[in-house]
């Protein structure tokens, strides 16, 4: 079954991701950038939703701004091992395919964000 789905197509997702990473950057982006080691043209294609944000970019966003990955992929902080990081409702909008396919992106990064954190099982 081939799942349509294409991210980087859906500009109200990029959008969305994009206010949250502005809303919690904690600084400039000139600042967000060295601190990131990315480039500020890069961070402002995500602030302004023109871009996904990389996986890379995610955790160590996530990392030097305390601020989970799933709160900036899904405006939710859920911080529980029930891996339901997903609020159907934030995007309604999506196929069910689309949906489901995020939130397996969501519990495999908050899986490697426990890993790197010492509290993942597959150490």
């Amino acid at each position: 079954m081939k799942l349509d789905f294409n991210p980087n197509k859906d500009s109200s997702l990029k959008k969305k991701i994009g206010e949250r990473i502005k809303k919690y950057k904690k600084g400039t982006v000139k600042s967000l950038s060295q601190d990131l080691s990315y480039s500020e043209k890069h961070i402002y294609r995500y602030i302004s939703g023109k871009t996904l944000p990389s996986t890379d970019f995610l955790m160590r966003f996530s990392r030097t701004r305390g601020v989970s990955v799933d709160l900036i992929l899904f405006g939710q902080n859920q911080g529980q091992n029930d891996y339901t990081v997903l609020d159907l409702n934030t995007f309604k909008e999506l196929s069910s395919d689309s949906q489901n396919i995020l939130n397996t992106i969501a519990r495999e990064l908050w899986e490697l964000e426990a890993r790197l954190k010492g509290g993942g099982k597959n150490e």
